[in-house]
């Protein structure tokens, strides 16, 4: 006895669907009210997981994290602002004692 498995209601609108699958006995269709239910639980399980793993968080959270960001880029902003002032300040310093050997020598570059 072949085994055809009939997906919907109407056999022709899947045709390759109705073939048969070799010598399974004891399964005629497809029991769609255990696949949808089924359905459900996969659907749940996926949000668990999600949850769980992390991707899936409350609003509240994420809000905070943006804020958090938001207050970690400021503060990186300032320390460069600061560290270019100490560079400039740095490099003129540079240049003023490079030049000093040169004035005591009255050599030129």
């Amino acid at each position: 006895m072949a085994v055809v498995i009939r997906i919907g209601r109407y056999p022709h609108a899947a045709p390759l669907c109705n073939r048969p699958l070799g010598n399974l006995t004891g399964v005629r269709v497809i029991p769609w009210n255990v696949l949808a239910q089924g359905g459900a639980v996969v659907i749940l399980a996926g949000v668990v997981w999600m949850i769980v793993s992390g991707r899936l968080v409350p609003r509240s959270a994420l809000t905070d994290a943006h804020t958090e960001r938001d207050r970690w880029a400021e503060a990186a902003r300032e320390a460069m602002q600061q560290n270019n002032a100490l560079l400039t300040g740095a490099r003129v310093t540079h240049d003023v004692l490079k030049a000093l050997p040169d004035v005591a020598t009255g050599e030129r570059q």
